[in-house]
């Protein structure tokens, strides 16, 4: 008994020594605790680096890019602290005025600006948040599962950290409501947890648009789960996504509140529509299709697991559940996705999928076909990443990747890694 105790006691003291080096080795170099919380995966520690990473990558933001989201609420963040808005002048006309209709940039704009006019520090806080569940989400997983993480395992979970990237916290509102309600549907599904319907429901105060997955969520809850209607659903719904819009324009406008009219009209106005349009063609040609090559793949591997791992389903009911909401949600997406702005919904169809994917890798049966998916996978997820990486040079500096949180408060960097890149390949 007594040896058994002093053994604990040891592990602990060793566990929290561990512990306190990773933290130290954060605080000197965020980036190479990054990496070794990578490799160490399965360390308790782990994802508590990732989270402090994700802080790390707020206070260093490069938003000198005005076609950036990250320059605009720089810039409205800075105006705020400056004229030092009351708290009535922030909330006072929210939901009044038809296009404040969000909370959770408000509030942590109004909270941060309190005390200090640094739009860095505001990213801070920004990464705080979205950092703590992105974390949680990938660390689910983990825990999931039993053997070594192998090579093929570790594209997945590469591809499912870059579907919703740290990078994408300069957007704020819709990155963060996607992360929480992934972790909110977790929680419920796989663990059983009725506390996660709280982070569900919160989510279309961080974004108005999650009012829609909240409720289909709440709704999935009571309806049976036919597997065989919701595949039939899902395939019929990517042949509808050639549908007018202006046929979902006219739905959207009888039965959406007035206090939100103005909010779906800008969503759903042509002209809008084709400026997104534009806009996908105006973007380097890897960009705009490593997300049309992920929904393809997606779509192997939906026909598969239904095909061929209806046993895995039936064996596991929490798995089972969790991938009829997948279809029934990504069916309704692909529907709404003709809408402009509404087609995000796809990709956070795709972050649920690629998190139950993960899942299916270690459960489902390995045919021949299921191998021959995961070869042509290779190439996809393998672009997929890079790209995603080459992405996040957007608003990264040198300060992310040799810096430290000190260094990123005093020091404004201006200049996106990716300029240095290309003078430095120019120079070559």
């Amino acid at each position: 008994m007594l040896g058994n105790q002093l053994g604990h006691q040891t592990k602990f003291n060793k566990t929290g020594k561990t512990n306190i080096n990773i933290l130290m080795f954060f605080f000197i170099w965020p980036f190479g605790s990054l990496i070794y919380s990578i490799i160490n995966y399965r360390s308790y520690f782990s994802k508590n680096i990732v989270w402090f990473f994700t802080i790390f990558y707020g206070l260093a933001i490069v938003t000198a890019g005005e076609d950036l989201d990250a320059y605009r609420y720089s810039q409205y963040f800075t105006m705020m602290a400056e004229h030092r808005y009351s708290f009535n002048d922030v909330f006072g006309k929210l939901y009044l005025d038809s296009t404040k209709t969000d909370i959770y940039a408000s509030l942590l704009m109004y909270f941060v600006s309190r005390f200090t006019s640094n739009p860095q520090m505001f990213y801070g806080f920004v990464g705080l948040v979205f950092g703590y569940f992105y974390s949680r989400n990938i660390w689910i997983l983990i825990d999931n599962e039993i053997k070594k993480i192998s090579f093929m395992q570790g594209l997945l979970f590469g591809a499912f950290s870059f579907i919703v990237a740290i990078h994408s916290l300069q957007f704020i509102r819709f990155s963060t409501a996607s992360v929480i309600f992934l972790y909110g549907s977790l929680i419920v599904i796989l663990k059983n947890k009725n506390f996660g319907y709280f982070w569900i429901l919160l989510t279309p105060l961080v974004h108005f648009s999650f009012v829609y997955p909240a409720i289909l969520f709440v709704i999935y809850k009571y309806i049976p789960k036919k597997i065989d209607l919701y595949i039939v659903l899902f395939v019929f719904s990517t042949f509808v996504i050639e549908t007018k819009l202006g046929v979902l324009t006219d739905l959207l406008n009888t039965y959406v509140p007035s206090f939100l009219q103005e909010k779906v009209d800008s969503y759903t106005n042509p002209l809008y529509a084709s400026s997104v349009i534009d806009s996908l063609y105006t973007s380097n040609w890897y960009i705009a299709y490593r997300s049309a090559m992920l929904s393809y793949l997606s779509y192997a591997y939906i026909a598969y697991i239904y095909l061929q791992g209806r046993r895995m389903l039936v064996l596991n009911r929490e798995y089972y559940n969790l991938f009829c909401f997948i279809l029934i949600f990504y069916s309704i997406s692909n529907i709404l996705g003709i809408i402009p702005s509404m087609d995000r919904f796809i990709n956070l169809s795709l972050y649920f999928l690629f998190a139950f994917i993960i899942i299916f890798y270690r459960l489902g049966p390995r045919t021949s076909l299921f191998k021959f998916i995961n070869f042509i996978s290779l190439p996809i997820l393998i672009v997929y990443i890079v790209v995603g990486i080459r992405i996040s040079m957007e608003t990264s500096g040198i300060t992310l990747f040799i810096g430290n949180p000190v260094i990123a408060l005093v020091y404004n960097e201006s200049e996106p890694i990716i300029e240095a890149i290309k003078r430095f390949i120019n120079f070559l």
